[in-house]
């Protein structure tokens, strides 16, 4: 990487990434959706609030579904204003869809960006993009196997869309004509170079190295898992299932459950390009290369490296066995789906009923969700972003502005609990307080690794121990019984028919959304619950606290801070790496607190949806073995164990 130099893009660029799709690209957004902020600071543009910009350039299109279609509209009507309003920072818009654009469509997005502009195309080895573009297919149906399907796309590669000739011109050729060639960068993927593709985008946004960090958003199946996915597609065909219904049981049920919560064993065999049509596929690859020489492109990279082809293939994909862990997880994924598809048919009813009795926010008014950090406000706040239009097409906005005549708005901030200060009466004025809780441990142990994320050091052992001296880890504690504590302050404050809390189970992602819709009045279903976040490790917490201590901590490490980050943003762990976990003689004052907590809210006489019981659920009891408050050999062994479980996955990948 250090013979990579590329001349930062004039301020005020608008950069364009058109994909392709399986290059990186959801790495790509998902890092810069990330750290939305820290590029705003360096003068750098993502606009909006999306991981990508794809409903706005379908809405530009007319691409856009009946379902998403208003959505999409608004999107580029945001997108149009934000390049208006600031016409000096340099700005990033993304979709991998751009690549199926024709000619006309690419002038639109020309006229949509304006003249100071770059267009940046990704194009990865032949041998690893179309099994990738296989699996992908086969999460959303496909029933044909991998080496027959690879058969039909060589007899024509005008089938696989990133390669469709439109207008009678290439790709590469239409971006081209359209921007210049002089504006148009192909970047061509490497195995031994994989941080070629975050270097790109920092040079060319004049973004300080180091500063993307990989985010693991799509894990590539291996063929045990897509074998049963595609024989799940097979079947339900043949059933007769519509589209759309498989699509919901199969992709949301088994599909993304199997690659959250299984961590394939290193060695584990993946879709590969079977020996009879190695030579038809690195064929396919020169004649990309070819395509991307004629259009006179920049190109970083090697274009030899798209004809690569594995060097020992198989004599086919096939596979007779599966897993137990990966059917067990798909089956029942499968099941909680479809159980989850019958609940919504009589949703109407029945979380209307198991909401009754809460506060309604009135019109004008302000539901102020206050935390704690920890129990759901990252998940909750995401889930009500990702819905804006259609909150505010029912009259409630995401604003810390007061409420217009006869609308609501919703803010949340879980500082807000550690804190109540920081919230002004004035905000106060015809508002409801939604406090949220779960399992009391969860919640501290949640507050410790924010310590460490921080910059803290101070062992997992005394940062506990001082929490549950004072009731908690804020200013005001969670409960006391010889102080205000977290609900007396809020119930002074907005009075008790003012407050609500919501304690729903860890399973119970629905209620978690469902009670602040039903405050706000709003039609069931409007907000939809999205992925939880993961809980710190004990391994990646050892690794920060080595790194807090100071120069010679971060050195010990071994680890850069793109990498601590790409940890970080891992979606799961494997079995080797437990989450954090409160030291045994410490468990009982943990419960005391809980049992607290419960009563403090019991007797208060506010409103609460979900069992309180929940809160006592104790958390994992820490090991002899877990590392956070070992010494320092030991916390640079944890590092060096995360450093091996990163170059295992860039080289499982």
């Amino acid at each position: 990487m250090a013979d990579l130099v590329l001349e930062p893009l004039p301020e005020g660029t608008r950069l364009v990434h058109i994909g392709a799709h399986k290059t990186g690209t959801s790495s790509v957004q998902g890092a810069f959706h990330d750290q939305r902020a820290e590029l705003q600071a360096a003068g750098v543009q993502y606009p909006g609030a999306d991981v990508n910009h794809a409903l706005a350039f379908r809405a530009l299109f007319g691409w856009a579904s009946v379902e998403t279609q208003t959505a999409g509209q608004h999107r580029l009507g945001d997108l149009r204003a934000a390049l208006a309003a600031d016409t000096t920072s340099r700005v990033l818009l993304s979709s991998e869809e751009l690549t199926w654009s024709d000619l006309d469509e690419v002038r639109r997005v020309r006229e949509l960006v304006g003249p100071r502009s770059h267009v940046v195309l990704t194009l990865r080895d032949m041998g690893g993009f179309l099994p990738s573009m296989w699996q992908q297919a086969v999460r959303n149906g496909e029933p044909t196997p991998f080496d027959d399907w690879l058969a039909a796309r060589l007899r024509r590669p005008e089938r696989v869309r990133t390669f469709h000739r439109a207008d009678d011109t290439w790709l590469t050729h239409r971006w081209a004509r359209v921007f210049g060639a002089e504006h148009v960068t192909v970047v061509v993927l490497q195995r031994s170079a994989p941080e070629r593709l975050f270097s790109v985008f920092e040079q060319l946004l004049a973004i300080p190295a180091g500063t993307l960090a990989v985010s693991e958003r799509n894990r590539g199946m291996t063929l045990p898992e897509s074998e049963l996915v595609r024989q799940l597609n097979v079947r339900t065909r043949r059933l007769r299932v519509p589209a759309a219904r498989r699509r919901a049981l199969v992709y949301r049920g088994a599909v993304t459950p199997m690659l959250h919560g299984w961590e394939p064993p290193p060695g584990t065999v993946r879709p590969t390009i079977p020996a009879p049509l190695v030579a038809g596929v690195a064929a396919l690859g020169r004649q990309v290369a070819d395509e991307v020489r004629a259009s006179g492109v920049r190109v970083v990279g090697s274009l030899d490296e798209l004809a690569r082809v594995p060097a020992d293939p198989p004599a086919s994909n096939t596979t007779t066995s599966v897993p137990l862990d990966v059917a067990t997880i798909a089956l029942a994924g499968l099941l909680e789906r479809a159980e989850e598809l019958v609940a919504e048919a009589q949703a109407g009813t029945q979380r209307r009923h198991r909401l009754d009795g809460v506060n309604l926010v009135p019109a004008p008014g302000r539901l102020v969700h206050v935390g704690p950090p920890h129990t759901g406000g990252h998940r909750l706040r995401a889930a009500f972003a990702a819905s804006a239009d259609a909150l505010s097409a029912h009259g409630v906005d995401l604003s810390p502005d007061a409420p217009a005549a006869g609308r609501r708005t919703f803010v949340s901030d879980d500082a807000w609990a550690l804190d109540p200060g920081a919230v002004p009466d004035s905000d106060l004025r015809d508002a409801r307080v939604l406090v949220t809780l779960r399992p009391l441990g969860d919640v501290l142990l949640g507050c410790y690794a924010d310590h460490l994320l921080a910059g803290g050091t101070q062992t997992l052992r005394s940062w506990l121990t001082a929490a549950l001296a004072a009731g908690g880890p804020g200013r005001v504690p969670l409960a006391a019984a010889d102080r205000e504590d977290l609900l007396e302050v809020w119930t002074r404050r907005v009075g008790v028919e003012g407050v609500t809390v919501l304690v729903p189970r860890p399973s119970d992602g629905a209620l978690l959304v469902d009670a602040p819709v039903r405050m706000l009045d709003l039609p069931t279903r409007v907000v939809r619950a999205g992925r939880v976040v993961r809980a710190m490790s004990d391994r990646e917490a050892a690794v920060l606290r080595l790194r807090n201590t100071g120069a010679l901590g971060r050195r010990a490490s071994g680890l850069t801070p793109a990498q601590v980050r790409t940890a970080l943003s891992r979606w799961s762990t494997g079995p080797d790496e437990p989450a954090l976990g409160v030291p045994e003689d410490l468990q009982p004052q943990v419960a005391e607190l809980g049992e607290l907590l419960v009563a403090r809210v019991t007797a208060s006489g506010v409103a609460v949806v979900g069992g309180l019981g929940t809160v006592l659920r104790p958390p994992r009891t820490a090991a002899d073995d877990d590392v956070v408050d070992a010494s320092a050999p030991r916390l640079v062994g944890a590092a060096r164990a995360l450093r091996s479980t990163l170059t295992l996955k860039e080289d499982d990948a």
